[in-house]
C-alpha cells in the first residue's frame, strides 16, 4: 500500500503543527511549505499527490497558487488541491471551487473533516482513471 504524498502550503507554523500532527496519527507524512512561492517550487521539484492550501499568506494567496497549478502545463496541473481556511463567506466554496480547488475545510481544522476530505478527493481521483496513488 503506497501513501499519498502530501504537501501543506501555510503560513502559520502553529497550523503546519496541528495538521501534520493530524496526518501523523494514520502514519503519513508531509512536506511543508511557508508560503505559495515556496510551495509552486517545492511542487515543480517534487510529485505530490495532494496539495492543502491556506487562502491568506502574504507573498502569494492561495487563489494565486490554485491559478499557477491549474495553468500549468504538466502532470503537476491536474494536482487535487484542498483549501484548508479560517475565512468565512456564503460563497467561499463556490470561489474557492470555480478557481480550481477540489475542496474545502475550515479552521481550526477536525481530524474527521481533514481525513474526510482527503479521502473523497483522493477517491474521487482514483475514479476518475488517474491510477497513480
Amino acid at each position: 500500500m503506497t501513501f499519498p504524498r502530501i504537501l501543506l502550503i501555510e503560513d502559520n507554523e502553529m497550523n503546519r503543527q496541528v495538521v501534520r500532527d493530524m496526518l501523523a496519527v494514520a502514519g503519513l507524512q508531509i512536506d511543508e511549505a511557508c508560503n505559495g512561492p515556496e510551495g509552486l517550487r517545492m511542487l515543480a521539484e517534487t510529485r505530490y499527490d495532494l496539495l492543502l492550501v491556506d487562502l491568506r499568506m502574504p507573498v502569494m494567496d492561495g487563489f494565486a497558487v490554485i491559478r499557477e497549478v491549474r495553468n500549468g502545463c504538466d502532470e503537476t496541473s491536474s494536482t487535487p488541491i484542498i483549501v484548508v481556511t479560517g475565512d468565512a463567506g456564503s460563497h467561499l466554496k463556490s470561489d474557492c471551487l470555480d478557481a480550481g480547488a477540489d475542496d474545502l475545510i475550515a479552521k481550526p481544522v477536525v481530524m474527521q473533516d481533514l481525513f474526510e476530505s482527503i479521502g473523497v478527493v483522493l477517491a474521487r481521483r482514483a475514479l476518475s482513471g488517474d491510477r497513480t496513488i
